[in-house]
């Protein structure tokens, strides 16, 4: 029997039926419709079996627009959709900030690049110093 993952191999590599263990993927980062950075990711693993990521939209779920994607070159078509607020909605006491990459729950917030990495900081800053000059004013 051909697991899908055989048929995933098959389909992107040809003859092979399985993936090569070390086998990574790039990625790039686009924020509105600017590539702002590139990673690699490996192979990932839900319920115990390797399948090539998916790339991600962040999708707010207040004005409906979509501000950010990762995209997976070898894998376009598969699409996981993130609701996120974007930078405009999010509010500093949300349990993940809107308008970032940063995710507590990926192991791919470690491959992220430290650009992108340091803006989002930033950004997560100027939330605390608006929250804190509300409650000094």
């Amino acid at each position: 029997m051909t697991t899908n993952m055989q048929v995933a191999a098959q389909a992107l590599y040809g003859s092979s039926t399985s993936v090569p263990k070390q086998m990574s993927f790039a990625v790039s980062f686009i924020e509105r419709s600017t590539i702002c950075g590139h990673t690699e990711w490996p192979l990932q693993n839900s319920h115990e079996q390797q399948h090539i990521p998916y790339s991600r939209a962040y999708f707010c779920d207040n004005c409906g627009d979509i501000w950010a994607r990762l995209l997976v070159h070898d894998n376009p078509e598969a699409w996981h959709l993130i609701y996120r607020k974007c930078r405009r909605h999010t509010h500093v006491l949300s349990s993940i900030a809107g308008g970032t990459f940063f995710d507590p729950q990926l192991q791919e917030n470690f491959d992220i690049p430290k650009h992108i990495l340091a803006e989002d900081f930033l950004f997560l800053m100027s939330l605390y110093d608006k929250l804190a000059d509300s409650y000094i004013s």
